[in-house]
């Protein structure tokens, strides 16, 4: 839908295998498998607790900033 109408395509290899292959929801998942076992890793390996949360805001960071610079650019062509 989106790509049809605004001009998104999918650059990922990984990606643009699986949304065809799937449906767009299995992004969700993948990125479940990701993030997952990263946070698992900061709360296991990283003793000190303010870089583990500064770690975390990170993570949380690099996720939301595509989806919602994606989404603000989608709403000003509207």
């Amino acid at each position: 839908f989106v790509s049809k109408y605004f001009g998104y395509v999918e650059e990922h290899v990984v990606a643009g295998a699986l949304i065809p292959a799937l449906g767009p929801w299995s992004m969700f998942a993948l990125k479940l498998v990701v993030v997952v076992p990263v946070l698992y890793f900061f709360d296991r390996d990283i003793k000190d607790k303010n870089s583990r949360n500064w770690w975390k805001i990170l993570v949380l960071i690099l996720g939301l900033a595509p989806g919602i610079r994606n989404t603000m650019r989608i709403a000003a062509m509207i």
